[in-house]
């Protein structure tokens, strides 16, 4: 049986999508929780090379679908700017944020705290 805090949701994210693309993503995201009770929504970001408009949009939403449902959405390897236009509207006190540097080391902001660092630079 397993433990239903590790029940997560991936979404790999390889470009910006249409606004067609992003409804049918969001509700796929939204019938996954809802089926198979995940907890974690995880949006590997770490292909994409910024954070514009399209971007931004389709990490918010999939933030509010992830809630709406009792899920947590934690966006993996956001580039910098993706980083900086979520924090300078607040949007990353609604999500974790983690970027993987090399096996080892984490950088983390989950919502409501201060980022941290684990393991080697």
């Amino acid at each position: 049986m397993s433990d239903p805090l590790t029940r997560r949701v991936l979404v790999r994210l390889r470009r910006p999508l249409t606004s067609d693309e992003l409804g049918a993503l969001c509700r796929d995201v939204a019938e996954q929780v809802r089926m198979g009770g995940a907890r974690r929504v995880h949006c590997d970001a770490g292909r994409l090379s910024d954070g514009d408009r399209a971007v931004v949009e389709l990490v918010a939403r999939l933030a509010l679908v992830a809630r709406r449902h009792g899920a947590e959405l934690v966006v993996l390897d956001p580039p910098p700017d993706l980083r900086d236009v979520l924090d300078l509207f607040g949007l990353s006190d609604q999500m974790s944020l983690q970027q993987f540097r090399g096996r080892d080391a984490v950088a983390t902001r989950t919502p409501g705290r201060a980022s941290r660092y684990r393991g080697r630079s």
